[in-house]
C-alpha cells in the first residue's frame, strides 16, 4: 500500500510541477468536490482555504511550496474544488474556469516571461455525490472531457476513491467505472482508489477522517 501511495504522489508531482526545469509555463486547475478541496485535513484547507495552515495534508504542502519556491513563476495552480459538487454542478462552473485559464495563458504576468503551452484540469469528483448513479457520472465526466479538449486543455481524471458508505454495490460500480475510464476512454487518469482501499471500498485503517473523507495520510 505504501508503494502505491508513493506512486500516486509521484504522478501528481509530475503533472503539477513538470515545468520546473523548462522554459515553459503551465496552468493546472482542480475541478472537484470536498476530498479534492481538503475537507477535514489538518491544514483546514476546505473550511479556510485562504489560511496559510500548518497541517500535513497535500494541499498545505503544495501551498507552502508555492510560497517558498521562486520557480512557481513557471506554473500556476488553482484549486477550484467545492464541497458537495457532482458532475452537474462542476459542468456549470467549468466554462468560467476554462475562460480563466485561457485569459491566464494569453496574458502571463510580466514577472514570468515563460510561454504558457500546457494547461491541465485535474478532475476529482466522486460517485458518492452522484448518488452512485453510474449513468450520470459517466455522461458528466465525458462532457467535462469534451469541453476541456475543445478548449485546448488536457483533462486528467482522478478515479473514484474510497468511501465508507458505498456498500457492496457501490464498490462494484466504482471498480467498474474506474476500469472503464482507464481502458476505454483514452484520457489520462490517476488511481485514487488502489492505495487507500481496504478491500471492500472503504478507507484503509489509518487513512480516513470520516467515512467520506481521508485524513492527511489518506491524501498524501
Amino acid at each position: 500500500m505504501n508503494y502505491e501511495i508513493r506512486m500516486l504522489v509521484r504522478i501528481l508531482l509530475l503533472l503539477l510541477f513538470h515545468a520546473h526545469t523548462t522554459s515553459s509555463k503551465s496552468i493546472v486547475a482542480v475541478l472537484g468536490s470536498s476530498v479534492a478541496r481538503g475537507y477535514g485535513c489538518s491544514g483546514n484547507c476546505s473550511d479556510a482555504p485562504s489560511s496559510n495552515g500548518d497541517g500535513g495534508c497535500y494541499q498545505t504542502k503544495l501551498k507552502m511550496y508555492q510560497k517558498s519556491d521562486k520557480s512557481i513563476e513557471k506554473r500556476k495552480v488553482l484549486n477550484s474544488a467545492i464541497n458537495g459538487d457532482n458532475t452537474n454542478r462542476a459542468l456549470v462552473r467549468l466554462p468560467g474556469l476554462l475562460q480563466w485559464m485561457s485569459a491566464e495563458a494569453a496574458a502571463p504576468p510580466p514577472s514570468s516571461p515563460a510561454t504558457i503551452n500546457s494547461k491541465f484540469v485535474l478532475v476529482g469528483l466522486s460517485l458518492a455525490n452522484e448518488g452512485y448513479n453510474g449513468v450520470t457520472y459517466r455522461s458528466g465526466l465525458k462532457e467535462i472531457i469534451r469541453l476541456c479538449k475543445e478548449a485546448g486543455v488536457v483533462p486528467v481524471i482522478g478515479l473514484c476513491y474510497a468511501n465508507g458508505w458505498k456498500g457492496a454495490s457501490g464498490y462494484v460500480l466504482t471498480k467498474e467505472v474506474n476500469l472503464e475510464i482507464q481502458t476505454d476512454w483514452n484520457v489520462p487518469s490517476v488511481n485514487f482508489l488502489g492505495g487507500v482501499d481496504d478491500g471492500s471500498g472503504a478507507w484503509a485503517t489509518g487513512y480516513w477522517r470520516d467515512a467520506g473523507h481521508p485524513n492527511d495520510q489518506g491524501q498524501i
